[in-house]
């Protein structure tokens, strides 16, 4: 299997269902003029467990996981699995609101690939 280099370009959406939480996010990633990735994400805070969680829709399923925020205050990380195949994502923000995100993948024993790198900015 090759490695694909193509420039993705990806649009999101993300802001407030009602006043408060849950936040949505929406992604559309096109790879060569089609569409390469389809998402949308809700995050909630459960005030019983005090922790959030997160509801992640792709092809007509969804997975849900905790989404733990990061020490330094400037993002999220969170991940799913699936039997012996695991994601973990990083995402982080910076001063100037520029997004930076990490997916990396494992199989098994294997050696984590990374599957996702992706920065977005404010036009």
């Amino acid at each position: 299997m090759g490695t694909s280099k193509a420039r993705p370009v990806s649009t999101r959406h993300i802001g407030p269902y009602g006043s408060t939480t849950p936040r949505t996010e929406h992604r559309r990633a096109r790879s060569d003029g089609k569409p390469a990735l389809q998402a949308l994400g809700m995050v909630s805070f459960d005030d019983e467990t005090e922790t959030y969680r997160m509801r992640a829709f792709n092809d007509g399923c969804f997975l849900e996981t905790e989404v733990r925020l990061l020490d330094s205050g400037n993002g999220i990380a969170w991940g799913f699995t699936l039997g012996e195949i695991r994601t973990s994502s990083v995402l982080r923000i910076d001063e100037p609101g520029q997004w930076t995100e990490l997916g990396e993948l494992t199989m098994g024993s294997q050696a984590p690939i990374r599957f996702m790198e992706l920065t977005v900015s404010r036009r």
